[in-house]
C-alpha cells in the first residue's frame, strides 16, 4: 500500500473538521509559524498532524514543539496503520467532552 501525498489531507480532513466543529483543540504549538498540532506518533521524535492536516517531524518540549522536518513518502506509507489508529483514538476524544483540552 502507498498513500499518495496529496491525499493525506483529504483522508485527515474529515477528523480536523470535527475537531473544529467539536472543539478539540490541538494540544502542541508548533514553534516556527504558531499553529496548533496534534501529536500522532512518539518515536525518536514526535510525528504531528498540524491543524491543516500537515505532517510534520517534530521534537516536542512541554506543550511546543520545533518542526525537524516533513516525513517522506515511504514514511507516511510504514506508518499509516498507526496514523490511522492514532486519528481514531483523537476522534474518540473528541466524542467524548472530557476528552477536550
Amino acid at each position: 500500500m502507498r498513500i499518495p501525498t496529496g491525499d493525506i489531507a483529504i483522508i485527515l480532513g474529515p477528523f480536523i473538521a470535527e475537531a473544529a466543529a467539536s472543539g478539540l483543540r490541538p494540544p502542541l504549538r508548533l514553534e516556527e509559524n504558531g499553529a496548533r498540532a496534534w501529536p500522532l506518533l512518539d518515536e525518536n521524535d514526535v510525528l504531528v498532524m498540524d491543524e491543516f492536516g500537515d505532517l510534520w517531524w517534530a521534537r516536542v518540549r512541554g506543550d511546543g514543539a520545533r518542526i525537524i522536518r516533513r516525513p517522506w513518502p515511504e514514511e507516511i506509507t510504514r506508518r499509516w496503520h498507526g496514523i490511522e489508529r492514532a486519528v481514531g483514538e483523537l476522534r474518540a476524544r473528541a466524542a467524548h467532552p472530557a476528552g477536550r483540552r
